[in-house]
């Protein structure tokens, strides 16, 4: 029997979410255990290997996006986030109901969004405009 976790985000974000708990999202450390990327640390920061964790929780650099989404959503702490391996997502979303879900997804969508175009060479915009097209995007 397949558990399954109830969640409203649109199915490009859910599609998002299967990536990182399968493990397929195309991070450093992913690209590099494929032979693909000459290196497993985050291009960013280069601080750590570029896990998805630390891609969309850890790396100082697009950590404020949740930080500020905190405050307007209910996120839990980021701190409180355990990495307890490539399932981490799946065991932080099946504690949580399904709007908070919904939410979490959406942010982390978005860093990975964010985080790409950095990598592409284009400037992040205020930190006003992500908020402000997550909270939009989810009452819609």
């Amino acid at each position: 029997m397949e558990a399954r976790l109830e969640c409203v985000a649109p199915p490009k974000m859910r599609h998002f979410a299967w990536q990182v708990i399968s493990g397929s999202l195309p991070t450093n450390a992913e690209k590099s255990r494929r032979h693909i990327g000459t290196s497993a640390y985050c291009s960013i920061c280069d601080r750590e290997e570029e896990t998805s964790f630390h891609a969309l929780l850890v790396c100082p650099n697009v950590a404020l996006l949740w930080d500020t989404m905190q405050q307007i959503w209910s996120l839990p702490n980021r701190a409180d986030i355990i990495c307890m391996g490539l399932e981490w997502l799946l065991h932080l979303l099946a504690m949580l109901d399904e709007h908070i879900r919904s939410r979490i997804i959406m942010v982390l969508w978005r860093i990975s969004h964010l985080r790409n175009e950095v990598t592409h060479g284009k400037s992040i915009p205020p930190l006003e405009a992500p908020c402000s097209f997550l909270s939009s995007y989810y009452n819609t």
